[in-house]
């Protein structure tokens, strides 16, 4: 099933931007300043992750010791869907997956699934089910 016909009903627009940061207060106090509020915060892996949301809008942000060379690093953009079992089966022959098929994390109340594809430019499209 392509991209372009069949799958564009289970895609429900931009779940959120995924950026590493060095120091997480300074990123949420910034954010915050702005508008932004804390959503969501957990450790995964023993990495700190916040959600912060400003209307529609939600940014993840997770600590890493290193940053990407480029100013602006963006490492993901997620799009919210409604079955990503039935969009993971229709997709991972046609784009390469870079994700160990779907996978779930305990981020919000109930989990998500996910898994991600490697775009045109090296970027990770993450495909995310919220359950």
């Amino acid at each position: 099933m392509s991209m372009r016909t069949g799958n564009k009903t289970l895609l429900k627009g931009i779940d959120h931007i995924a950026i590493p940061t060095k120091n997480m207060d300074v990123t949420v106090d910034f954010y915050k300043r702005i508008g932004f509020s804390l959503a969501f915060e957990c450790v995964n892996n023993g990495c700190r992750v916040c959600f912060l949301s400003l209307d529609n809008l939600t940014i993840e942000t997770y600590e890493v010791d290193t940053l990407g060379s480029k100013a602006g690093s963006v490492d993901h953009f997620a799009i919210l869907c409604s079955d990503v079992s039935t969009l993971y089966e229709d997709l991972k022959e046609e784009y390469e997956i870079i994700t160990d098929g779907v996978e779930k994390l305990p981020f919000w109340d109930n989990g998500v699934r996910f898994f991600k594809i490697k775009g045109p430019n090296s970027e990770s499209i993450e495909f995310l089910e919220r359950l």
